[in-house]
């Protein structure tokens, strides 16, 4: 049930008018990255990994519109409650979900991230897994965070949060880089994050998920 639900939510979330969203995402990006002033390094990464870091912010704000269609939408209609009525766990459903949401979005954000490595003429295989390892763990973060919500006036508000959280993981990222290898950073963010999904699925029971309200 946890793969059908996953494919379910893919093709609610990929509409015509967010693959729109995506063409007009890639359009400005590509632009901004044909008219920059060429330079080799930014503040101790290459262009390509800056760049990578920053389509991060993209990803939280396209798969928070992307679940409007798929969890959000389940949780409002109750199909939630019904999925764990039938002894469904919390676990499929926020992982099931959690996958949609990161292959939907990505499926707008990567051709974003190849045209984008392809005008720049550069390429980063650590910067592209990193961000494959930080944006999966945004959006188990985004589906916990809108399963936990009891008020759904909020809903409105979970992206301008995890937006928050990757700022200031950017400015530690920033910080370390000075002091501690790439590999040691990417580590400790992705611990980070990890441990705050945990904390934040551990802390999530069926009643807060059932006892949502306008």
């Amino acid at each position: 049930m946890g793969i059908m639900m996953m494919k379910q939510s893919i093709k609610k979330a990929l509409t015509p008018s967010s693959l729109f969203m995506g063409i007009i995402a890639l359009v400005i990006i590509v632009y901004t990255n044909m008219i920059q002033e060429a330079t080799n390094e930014l503040m101790g990464y290459s262009i390509f990994e800056f760049f990578l870091k920053g389509i991060v912010f993209l990803f939280i704000m396209f798969s928070n519109e992307l679940s409007k269609d798929t969890l959000q939408e389940e949780k409002r209609t109750k199909r939630i409650e019904w999925y764990l009525a039938n002894d469904l766990k919390i676990s499929i459903i926020m992982f099931s979900h959690s996958f949609a949401t990161f292959i939907a979005t990505n499926i707008l954000i990567v051709p974003i991230i190849l045209i984008t490595s392809f005008v720049m003429k550069e390429f980063s295989i650590f910067g592209f897994v990193e961000y494959l390892f930080n944006t999966f763990l945004y959006s188990l973060m985004l589906n916990i965070m809108i399963l936990r919500t009891v008020n759904m006036n909020r809903f409105k508000n979970i992206w301008k949060k995890i937006v928050v959280i990757n700022f200031l993981l950017l400015i530690l990222d920033f910080l370390l880089e000075i002091i501690l290898p790439g590999v040691i950073i990417s580590s400790t963010k992705i611990i980070i994050l990890s441990m705050g999904c945990f904390l934040l699925y551990r802390f999530t029971n069926k009643e807060m998920i059932v006892s949502a309200y306008y």
